[in-house]
């Protein structure tokens, strides 16, 4: 039997009636039956997406006397961000009584103080310091009047780093290559058995692999559609995911430019940016990708990394944000340690100082209550437990060699 045909145990039991059909109803019906609709749902999901991206580019370009369209969700995790840095309105009663106080957040003490105008920068400068590193990073390099000195800070390298490479070279890009081969790392040969065709076959057929793989709606890969062997571009890492500490960082990104080298015959110039990482942890990460790069280079010359560099950086990633989690983590087990051990130093500090500690009563009422408590403990602990009691007689019986305590003494000191 077939699956899904319907049969019965026994048919002899069945019992058969004669159903009548509604002939000119069924012609209605069939009259209004409308031919079945085929949806193309992938269809609608890139049409959405290609919407989203245009809103986008929209509101990029808004003037910014526009009104912005409202996020419920935004404005939420703004108003949650904003409240972990500050303590009520500073108008109630409440938030006046606040300002005789001194509260500690992180490893930063702020203490409340009253208005004016130099108290508030001071409180300002202070709740700048909660902020996670990067976002402090990314405020000091806003400072600086060089675009081209922050352009390299934003990618893991520092100051002096930076201003020695751009002394060197006129272009951002020149000194960001400086950067990432510097000239004490050898680099490996170029690679010349491809010619400069064959190179931009190769070019543009990974381009358009990389394409097929972020899709041409992603805001953050951008090639140049002018030039189709070009492979200069951003590219996001989507297997980071960024911890809680960083709180909202940028997405992270891998950006390559190879125009400037005999890519693939030669290893491209890379660069990491953004993900909330600190510069520290950037350069670290910039290091690995370069030792990565050239070891690929020599190892397969002329075959297209892009796509497995990029693995390659979400991978090391991982590893760095993990590391960084247990070197807090080890940190504030110090930090509490030393806490304890101050505030023990002080407590015993305070006793000594103090003396022992005294009773002091506030009424007669109080004076009876406490001695009250104090006969109430007594006898608690002396009928509490009657084997103890009894095993106590017995060893003061045993100990009593039936001499008075003063005559022993007397035998011992006189």
């Amino acid at each position: 039997m077939d699956s899904g045909t319907v049969t019965y145990h026994d048919t002899k039991l069945c019992r058969y009636g004669r159903c009548d059909k509604d002939r000119p109803r069924i012609k209605q019906l069939e009259k209004s039956k409308s031919q079945d609709i085929v949806v193309d749902f992938y269809e609608e999901f890139q049409q959405h997406q290609r919407n989203m991206i245009q809103r986008r580019k929209q509101e990029r370009n808004r003037p910014a006397m526009d009104t912005e369209i409202y996020d419920p969700m935004l404005d939420d995790l703004k108003a949650i961000k904003h409240k972990s840095h500050r303590q009520g309105d500073e108008l109630s009663g409440l938030d006046a009584a606040l300002d005789g106080l001194s509260f500690t957040k992180g490893t930063v003490t702020v203490d409340a103080v009253s208005g004016g105008g130099d108290e508030e920068d001071e409180y300002e400068s202070q709740r700048i310091s909660t902020d996670p590193i990067w976002m402090q990073e990314d405020k000091r390099r806003r400072m600086e009047s060089d675009d081209n000195l922050m352009f390299l800070c934003e990618r893991g390298y520092n100051l002096d780093q930076a201003k020695q490479a751009l002394e060197q070279h006129d272009s951002r890009i020149a000194a960001l290559k400086a950067l990432f081969y510097p000239p004490d790392i050898v680099k490996s040969p170029i690679d010349d058995s491809l010619s400069e065709e064959d190179r931009k076959a190769a070019r543009q057929e990974e381009k358009e692999v990389l394409q097929a793989i972020f899709g041409e709606d992603d805001p953050h890969v951008n090639f140049q559609e002018d030039d189709d062997d070009n492979l200069d571009s951003t590219f996001p890492i989507t297997s980071y995911e960024p911890p809680k500490r960083y709180e909202l960082p940028p997405p992270l990104l891998m950006e390559v430019y190879a125009s400037c080298t005999k890519y693939p015959s030669e290893p491209p110039v890379l660069a990491v940016k953004g993900g909330g990482l600190c510069e520290d942890l950037l350069n670290r990460l910039t290091k690995l990708l370069q030792t990565e790069v050239l070891t690929r280079a020599s190892e397969e010359p002329g075959d297209p990394q892009i796509f497995n560099l990029l693995q390659f950086v979400g991978e090391q990633v991982e590893v760095l944000v993990e590391e960084e989690q247990v070197e807090l983590e080890k940190k504030e087990r110090e930090r509490r340690a030393q806490q304890a051990q101050a505030a023990r130093e002080a407590a015993s500090k305070k006793s000594k100082q103090e003396g022992p500690s005294k009773t002091i009563f506030h009424s007669d009422g109080e004076r009876r209550a406490y001695a009250k408590s104090i006969v109430a403990a007594g006898s608690a602990s002396l009928t509490s437990d009657p084997l103890q009691k009894a095993t106590k007689k017995e060893e003061k019986q045993h100990y009593n060699t039936g001499v008075s305590d003063k005559s022993l003494i007397e035998d011992l000191f006189g």
